[in-house]
C-alpha cells in the first residue's frame, strides 16, 4: 500500500532524529483493529511534539514532499495546529503533521501525557507509536466534533469506536476522569451512543449514564442533530461552516468558557486572514 510503504519511508528517520511519532486515526488502527485492506484513509495523521516539528518538517521536506498552503488564509496556516505535505513523487496522500489533537483553546489536554501513555507498535517494516485506547476514543470523539465543521455524515469514526471498544481493554473510569478533564464528555457521549445504536458496541450503561447531557443541552442537540444509520450527524449538512461552528460549539463543549474562547478565537483568525490577504493585494 502507499500508506504503508510512505510510512515505512518516514517512521524510520524520525527514530533516527528521535522524534517520537504517534500514528493517529486509520494508520494507528492498521496496527491493532484492522488490516491496511480493511480501513481505506484519506490521509496520514501523525502527532509529533511541538519542540519536534521544524525538525520534522525538515525530514519530510528530504523526502521529496511539498507543504501544502491554504490559499487566503495565511493566519489560519499559521496558527493551526496542523501542517500538510504531498509526496511530489505522485501518490498524492496527503500528510498531516499534527502538534495537537485539536486547537488548544477548544479542550485542554496535556500533549506530553500523551507522548508518556502512547503504545510501540509496527507497522510493515517500521517501529511506530500509537495512543492509548482510551486516548484514541477522546480522539475520535474530538474528532467527530471538528472534521468537516463537525458531524458529517462520514461514519468511519463510529466503527473505528466500536472496535477499540470490541477488541482492547477499556479503563472506564481513566476515559471519564480524561473527559472531564480534557472538557469533551458532551463529545464523547456522541461518540459512544453512537457506536452503540450503530453497532451495539459493549459501552456500560454507567458510562453513558455519565457523560448523559443536562436537559437543556439535549433539548439544542436534538435540535440541530439527527439520527442518520444509527449515528448522530449533523441536520444540515451543506450549512457554511461558521454557522456550524456556532450551532455546535455551545453543544458539544462543555464548559461555557470553551464556547466563548473557540468562538472569539475563530471569528479572531478569520479577520486576521481578511485582513493579511487584503493588505498583500
Amino acid at each position: 500500500m502507499v500508506a504503508t510503504r510512505l510510512l515505512e519511508g518516514l517512521l524510520p528517520l524520525f527514530d533516527s532524529h528521535r522524534i517520537k511519532a504517534i500514528l493517529l486515526k486509520g494508520a494507528a488502527f492498521w496496527t491493532s483493529i484492522y488490516s491496511p485492506t480493511e480501513r481505506v484513509v484519506s490521509d496520514i495523521d501523525v502527532l509529533i511534539s511541538p519542540s519536534d516539528k521544524s525538525l520534522s518538517e525538515k525530514c519530510i521536506l528530504g523526502l521529496g514532499f511539498e507543504r501544502v498552503l491554504i490559499p487566503g488564509r495565511p493566519a489560519t496556516e499559521r496558527e493551526l495546529y496542523e501542517s500538510c505535505y504531498v509526496d511530489s513523487k505522485g501518490s498524492f496522500l496527503p500528510l498531516e503533521l499534527h502538534t495537537s489533537l485539536a486547537h488548544p483553546v477548544r479542550y485542554h489536554f496535556d500533549t506530553g501525557r500523551l507522548f508518556e501513555r502512547a503504545e510501540p507498535c509496527q507497522l510493515g517494516t517500521a517501529r511506530a507509536w500509537r495512543l492509548c485506547p482510551e486516548d484514541s476514543l477522546l480522539h475520535l470523539a474530538i474528532h467527530r466534533t471538528i472534521h468537516n465543521f463537525g458531524f458529517n455524515d462520514d461514519l468511519r469514526n463510529i466503527e473505528d469506536a466500536h472496535r477499540i471498544i470490541d477488541k482492547r481493554c477499556i479503563n472506564w473510569s481513566d476515559l471519564l476522569g480524561r473527559a472531564q478533564q480534557w472538557g469533551c464528555k458532551n463529545a464523547l457521549w456522541v461518540l459512544l451512543d453512537s457506536a452503540v445504536r450503530k453497532h451495539g458496541a459493549g459501552v456500560p450503561a454507567r458510562v453513558l449514564a455519565d457523560l448523559e447531557m443536562d436537559s437543556t443541552r439535549r433539548r439544542l442537540f436534538s435540535r440541530v442533530m439527527k439520527l442518520e444509520q444509527g449515528a448522530w450527524v449533523f441536520r444540515w449538512q451543506k450549512m457554511t461552516s461558521w454557522k456550524r461552528r456556532l450551532l455546535l460549539f455551545p453543544i458539544v463543549l462543555d464548559r461555557p468558557p470553551q464556547h466563548c474562547a473557540s468562538a472569539f478565537c475563530f471569528a479572531g483568525v478569520r479577520m486576521r486572514d481578511w485582513w493579511e490577504s487584503t493588505a498583500r493585494r
